[in-house]
């Protein structure tokens, strides 16, 4: 993690996880891949509906990114831990408490990671996406956790001028 000779780490962004019950979503987006879109703000639209309607190369006025993390069961969830915009770098820290199905009503989901980005100027940019993840090995929600592994990935990404 980069941290600025002042020791700041960049503009704090507004980041928040919305989950999709998978029968609900579009079948081109069932796969539990990773992505990552940059888009304009819609008012009243979930992420999901981003993930559709993926643009190429958006104008930097008023941006969302959306994370699309892939399938987990319905007790497991994903926390925001971080969010971030240094320069050219977004970066995000995620933590993913996974139950491993022990809790009932297993209802797989796709989780999603929506971040308010704001005005970007043009130019070149990269996303890092950080996620540890944690093994909840004691009965109920209040189980004991162990982070067992983390995962990252880095997404180069181009906003167009006006």
């Amino acid at each position: 993690m980069n941290i600025d000779a002042d020791g700041t780490k960049g503009q704090q962004l507004v980041a928040r996880v919305e989950y999709e019950r998978l029968v609900e979503v579009p079948e081109s987006l069932r796969d539990g891949a990773f992505r990552f879109v940059v888009q304009p703000r819609r008012e009243g639209v979930r992420g999901i509906r981003y993930l559709e309607a993926a643009a190429r190369s958006p104008t930097g006025r008023d941006l969302m990114a959306v994370v699309s993390l892939g399938t987990i069961d319905s007790p497991d969830e994903f926390l925001v831990q971080e969010a971030w915009l240094d320069d050219d770098r977004v970066f995000l820290h995620m933590h993913l408490r996974d139950f491993q199905g022990r809790l009932a009503a297993n209802v797989l989901r796709l989780a999603l990671v929506v971040v308010d980005l704001g005005d970007l100027a043009p130019g070149r940019y990269h996303a890092e996406v950080l996620i540890d993840r944690s093994v909840v090995t004691g009965d109920g929600p209040t189980g004991v956790s162990n982070v067992e592994h983390s995962s990252s990935r880095r997404i180069d990404f181009e906003i167009a001028g006006v």
